[in-house]
């Protein structure tokens, strides 16, 4: 059985997300934090640990039921995504240009359908002059989350199945973890080629994106005899991922060329954070870090993390576009 099988609330990981969160919303509304943008790559660490537990479980109980994991989904995310996409609109309607609006109008409709990141790669890259003015630009990384949402879960019934019907000994989790293992490789070969060769596809798709989901789901299927050694060990890797994180949110700017190799270190900062600190290992619970991420200012922050980013983003983009145009006019 995998550590995460049976763990149950993890603040932990609310706090990562808290701190992610934190980062993002710098980045994007003053700057001062110039690689705050890995918040978005810790997300996808955390997402796809999450969702692969979720799996793992319901397929260890014999419960996996693809119809019902994706009405769950969509439960959590659609009714927050709606009422963004509605009130961005409506502001929309009040603001902007006519050409604008129809601009916005396209890329509302590209977040229904959940193909955003799509769109957003053909239109501009992400970082283009005027993506300041983007009311859904955002919404990229929610798209490549959804459409790994659409595929993730049936290659792991497909899995189970085939497991099932030729009758091998033991669970599908260790043949999961080489699956989701060479995956990675495979969609991290993929984005550290596309990053020299096409940047912009290299940052919105998910092909070149879904490693760093796979990162997670990798970490899930760790057996949980994959313990430390002792609590020293435990508390020097968390120190390790926490700093990375931090090292990469100060050094790293928007030019940088990413994902690629330069996602590695965010992704394994984030990794280490959610392993060291998981019911299976020897975390002191009075460690510095330990309280840092447990803190209430950063769970809090987590637990509203989803609509923070749902909604930090509209409110800059027309706060910019209404200065761009006094400005103009002026």
């Amino acid at each position: 059985m995998s550590s995460l099988a049976s763990s149950g609330y993890r603040r932990d990981i609310d706090g990562l997300r808290g701190r992610s969160i934190l980062a993002v919303v710098l980045f994007h509304a003053t700057g001062a934090l110039r690689g705050g943008f890995i918040g978005v790559d810790v997300f996808f660490v955390i997402s796809g640990y999450l969702i692969a537990g979720i799996l793992l479980r319901e397929m260890e109980r014999g419960q996996l039921n693809l119809a019902n994991f994706w009405v769950r989904r969509i439960r959590r995310i659609m009714p927050a995504s709606v009422a963004m996409s509605v009130v961005t609109l409506g502001l929309g309607c009040l603001i902007l240009l006519p050409e604008d609006l129809v601009s916005l109008a396209k890329s509302a409709m590209a977040q229904a359908l959940m193909v955003s990141n799509v769109f957003f790669w053909q239109d501009s890259g992400y970082f283009a002059a005027a993506s300041d003015q983007k009311p859904f630009l955002h919404t990229w990384s929610l798209s490549v989350e959804e459409q790994f949402y659409l595929v993730f879960p049936f290659v792991c019934w497909a899995v189970m199945k085939w497991h099932v019907h030729r009758g091998s000994p033991g669970g599908v989790q260790p043949l999961l973890l080489k699956l989701f293992a060479a995956a990675l490789l495979i969609s991290l070969g993929i984005s550290i080629y596309q990053v020299g060769q096409e940047p912009t596809m290299a940052f919105y798709l998910l092909p070149s994106r879904a490693w760093e989901l796979l990162v997670g789901a990798t970490l899930a299927c760790l057996p949980s005899g994959c313990r430390l050694s002792s609590a020293k060990t435990c508390r020097r890797l968390g120190e390790l991922g926490f700093f990375l994180l931090i090292i990469c949110a100060v050094q790293l700017r928007d030019s940088t060329p990413f994902p690629g190799l330069l996602a590695l270190p965010p992704c394994l900062g984030a990794a280490l954070l959610i392993w060291v600190h998981g019911p299976a290992q020897p975390a002191s619970p009075d460690h510095w870090l330990r309280r840092v991420m447990e803190s209430r200012f950063l769970v809090g922050l987590g637990l509203i993390s989803y609509s923070l980013y749902l909604w930090h983003w509209p409110f800059l983009a027309y706060w910019e576009y209404l200065d761009v145009s006094f400005s103009r006019s002026t």
